[in-house]
C-alpha cells in the first residue's frame, strides 16, 4: 500500500484514532485488534479464528477510530483487498492485544502509558514518520484515550492451540 494513502488516513483520524499495523477479527459483534511485528502471528491468528466463525475485519492494517457517539471501532483501511468476499462494517473495539507466542492465555489491563509506548516503540502506528511532531502527539493522545476506554492486553497462543478455545477466551 502506498505511503501517501496511509498518511492521508492517519491525518484524517488525528485526535480520534490511528492506522495500526494490526489484524483484527470480530467475535460476538466486537472487534479484537491484534498487534505484533511483521511475521508475529497476526494474520495466522485471524485465520485461525475465522475458521471457527469469527469475521475478518482487517488483515495487516486496521484503522481504529472513536466515532462522534464516543464508541471506538475497528475497520479495514481504504485499500481493503478487492478480492476479499465482503468489506466488513466497522465493529466496536473489545480490546487491543499484543500477540505473543506461548501457552494460550489472555492477560487484560495493561497500564495505558506502557501499552501506548509499546505500540509506538514496536512501530505499530503506520506512517507516523510522515506526521509532524504535533500530529504525532495527537496520535499518542488518541491511543491513550483508546487504552483508557477499551484497554490493551496480551494474547499468547501457539499454532497447536485449538482455535475454538482461543475464540472462547475472547468471546
Amino acid at each position: 500500500m502506498g505511503k501517501p494513502l496511509l498518511l492521508a488516513e492517519s491525518r484524517a483520524l488525528l485526535g480520534r484514532g490511528a492506522v495500526l499495523h494490526a489484524s483484527s477479527a470480530g467475535i460476538s459483534g466486537r472487534a479484537w485488534v491484534f498487534l505484533a511485528r511483521s511475521r508475529g502471528g497476526k494474520s495466522t491468528l485471524v485465520r485461525m479464528l475465522a475458521g471457527v466463525g469469527a469475521s475478518v475485519i482487517a488483515d495487516d492494517i486496521t484503522l481504529v477510530c472513536r466515532g462522534s457517539d464516543g464508541v471506538s471501532r475497528a475497520m479495514p483501511c481504504a485499500s481493503f483487498k478487492p478480492g476479499s468476499p465482503t468489506r466488513p462494517d466497522p465493529c466496536p473495539v473489545a480490546g487491543l492485544l499484543f500477540v505473543e507466542h506461548g501457552p494460550a492465555c489472555l492477560l487484560r489491563g495493561l497500564e495505558p502509558v506502557y501499552a501506548v509506548e509499546r505500540t509506538l516503540r514496536q512501530g505499530q502506528v503506520m506512517a507516523i514518520a510522515g506526521l509532524l511532531p504535533g500530529e504525532r502527539d495527537e496520535v499518542r493522545s488518541a491511543l491513550l484515550d483508546l487504552a483508557s476506554g477499551t484497554g490493551f492486553g496480551i494474547l499468547r497462543f501457539s499454532l497447536g492451540d485449538d482455535p475454538a478455545g482461543l475464540a472462547e477466551l475472547l468471546g
